[in-house]
Protein backbone atom coordinates (compact mmCIF):
# COMPACT_ATOMS: atom_id res chain seq x y z
CA UNK A 1 0.00 0.00 0.00
CA UNK A 2 1.31 3.44 -0.88
CA UNK A 3 0.99 6.03 1.89
CA UNK A 4 2.41 9.43 2.78
CA UNK A 5 5.48 7.60 4.11
CA UNK A 6 6.22 5.87 0.77
CA UNK A 7 9.16 6.82 -1.42
CA UNK A 8 8.88 9.80 -3.75
CA UNK A 9 9.10 7.45 -6.76
CA UNK A 10 6.18 5.31 -5.52
CA UNK A 11 4.05 8.38 -4.87
CA UNK A 12 4.86 9.77 -8.35
CA UNK A 13 3.81 6.44 -9.92
CA UNK A 14 0.56 6.52 -7.97
CA UNK A 15 -0.07 10.12 -9.04
CA UNK A 16 0.51 9.20 -12.71
CA UNK A 17 -1.99 6.36 -12.37
CA UNK A 18 -4.58 8.60 -10.70
CA UNK A 19 -4.11 11.17 -13.49
CA UNK A 20 -4.52 8.52 -16.20
CA UNK A 21 -7.83 7.26 -14.83
CA UNK A 22 -9.19 10.77 -14.30
CA UNK A 23 -9.22 10.80 -10.51
CA UNK A 24 -6.72 13.67 -10.32
CA UNK A 25 -6.49 16.93 -12.22
CA UNK A 26 -3.17 17.87 -13.78
CA UNK A 27 -1.63 20.66 -11.70
CA UNK A 28 1.87 21.75 -10.75
CA UNK A 29 1.82 19.44 -7.72
CA UNK A 30 -0.06 16.50 -9.22
CA UNK A 31 3.18 14.74 -10.26
CA UNK A 32 5.49 16.16 -7.61
CA UNK A 33 6.00 12.97 -5.65
CA UNK A 34 4.78 14.71 -2.50
CA UNK A 35 1.75 13.41 -0.66
CA UNK A 36 -0.71 16.27 -0.34
CA UNK A 37 -4.42 16.91 0.03
CA UNK A 38 -4.94 16.44 -3.73
CA UNK A 39 -3.36 12.97 -3.73
CA UNK A 40 -5.23 11.98 -0.57
CA UNK A 41 -8.58 13.05 -2.06
CA UNK A 42 -7.90 11.11 -5.29
CA UNK A 43 -6.98 7.94 -3.36
CA UNK A 44 -10.16 8.19 -1.27
CA UNK A 45 -12.20 8.69 -4.46
CA UNK A 46 -10.61 5.57 -5.94
CA UNK A 47 -11.68 3.51 -2.92
CA UNK A 48 -15.31 4.54 -3.35
CA UNK A 49 -15.48 3.37 -6.99
CA UNK A 50 -17.16 0.00 -7.51
CA UNK A 51 -14.93 -2.68 -9.02
CA UNK A 52 -16.18 -5.75 -10.84
CA UNK A 53 -15.25 -9.28 -9.81
CA UNK A 54 -13.65 -9.78 -13.23
CA UNK A 55 -11.45 -6.73 -12.67
CA UNK A 56 -10.30 -8.09 -9.31
CA UNK A 57 -9.50 -11.51 -10.81
CA UNK A 58 -7.46 -9.82 -13.56
CA UNK A 59 -5.02 -8.53 -10.93
CA UNK A 60 -4.40 -11.88 -9.26
CA UNK A 61 -1.02 -13.48 -9.61
CA UNK A 62 -0.47 -16.84 -11.27
CA UNK A 63 0.53 -18.26 -7.88
CA UNK A 64 -2.71 -17.13 -6.29
CA UNK A 65 -4.80 -18.63 -9.09
CA UNK A 66 -2.80 -21.89 -8.99
CA UNK A 67 -3.39 -22.15 -5.23
CA UNK A 68 -7.14 -21.61 -5.70
CA UNK A 69 -7.30 -24.34 -8.35
CA UNK A 70 -5.27 -26.70 -6.15
CA UNK A 71 -7.62 -26.14 -3.19
CA UNK A 72 -10.68 -26.75 -5.34
CA UNK A 73 -9.21 -30.00 -6.68
CA UNK A 74 -8.50 -31.13 -3.13
CA UNK A 75 -12.09 -30.41 -2.08
CA UNK A 76 -11.44 -27.12 -0.30
CA UNK A 77 -12.97 -23.75 -0.92
CA UNK A 78 -9.84 -21.97 -2.11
Amino acid sequence: MITSKSSKREIKDLQRLLLSVGLMEFTATSKSGKWGAETQAAVLAAYTQPVSYTHLRAHETLGSISYDVFCLKMGGGG
